[in-house]
């Protein structure tokens, strides 16, 4: 994806700026659909699998399109780095973001230490401003998913019919819940709420390990896939939620942009911009309706407090 200068013309609200990480151009600093610009490349890493999700999405599509949101495949990662790309786009970055895949599997970790030490400008998938990782070394963008809309489902393999059978919000209150040992507010919503939880070396271990029947559930966002599946494919395609029960997450999802890096506080200002405008066109709601992680029905559900 490119952005098209519509004229290098003398602008008011434009000056030339040359980065080490963003190349040269002409950046905005209120823009609006017909900016003028030069986009200049802005590499991102991603999770491969993340990234052949949000390709297999965007297929020829433009990201720039806001008004076709096809439902099937738009899981909340690939939600994540569309927003990103359109917030940081209409917000001014004078940049093309692109993608590519982290050479080796990669952890959310690994990712946010990357950002804290200035070595990645920011992450298109989005944090939590409670978690203690980001040291104070980030800022964080507007909140791209509000705390009180973040509803989760309580997932398991879809072999657990004695998970799945639960009709009493007592009985989900006996299970054992699985964690990366790394995500700290998981943790911190299940001590709230009194329950229990064992922790897993990484995300794909403590799929295993509900699978193994050594955990029991997960805490993960809804889906619009069949059955609210974690994913249309894959492993992951194997696990779904409790029927008919929920849990307020209650935590705040935000973009996190590194305050080491020399292009941070401008990144971060034009992500913020680009999500007010975002919010203004009510994308960003209909893109959490879209990909499933907001859905009307699972307000009624019973809630697991």
């Amino acid at each position: 994806m490119s952005a098209q200068p519509d004229s290098l013309a003398p602008n008011p609200l434009c000056r030339l700026w040359t980065r080490r990480s963003f190349g040269a151009g002409v950046l905005c600093a209120a823009p609006a659909w017909g900016w003028a610009q030069v986009a200049t490349p802005l590499v991102m890493r991603v999770q491969a699998h993340d990234l052949a999700r949000y390709q297999a999405y965007m297929a020829q599509r433009s990201p720039m399109d806001l008004d076709s949101m096809p439902r099937a495949g738009l899981t909340r990662h690939v939600a994540e780095m569309w927003l990103f790309k359109v917030a940081a786009t209409m917000g001014g970055c004078g940049c093309s973001v692109q993608y590519q895949p982290y050479q080796a599997d990669t952890t959310h970790a690994r990712a946010i230490a990357e950002v804290v030490a200035g070595r990645l400008v920011s992450d298109p998938i989005a944090g939590f401003r409670e978690d203690s990782r980001y040291a104070g070394q980030v800022g964080f963008s507007d909140a791209v998913l509000r705390g009180e809309d973040f509803l989760v489902g309580i997932y398991t393999h879809h072999s657990r019919a004695d998970v799945l059978g639960a009709r009493e919000v007592a009985r989900l209150r006996e299970l054992t819940y699985v964690i990366a040992r790394s995500w700290e507010v998981d943790r911190r919503v299940l001590q709230a709420k009194g329950l229990r939880w064992i922790e897993a070396d990484n995300w794909n271990s403590a799929l295993r390990l509900i699978e193994a029947r050594r955990a029991d559930a997960i805490l993960q966002p809804f889906s619009m896939q069949a059955r609210r599946a974690l994913a249309a494919d894959g492993y992951e395609a194997a696990f779904v939620p409790v029927p008919g029960f929920m849990m307020r997450f209650g935590h705040s999802r935000h973009f996190t942009v590194s305050l080491r890096h020399p292009d941070g506080p401008a990144l971060l200002q034009q992500i913020n911009h680009g999500l007010r405008l975002l919010n203004e066109r009510g994308f960003v709601q209909r893109l959490w309706l879209a990909s499933g992680v907001i859905q009307a029905d699972t307000r009624q559900f019973q809630e697991v407090a």
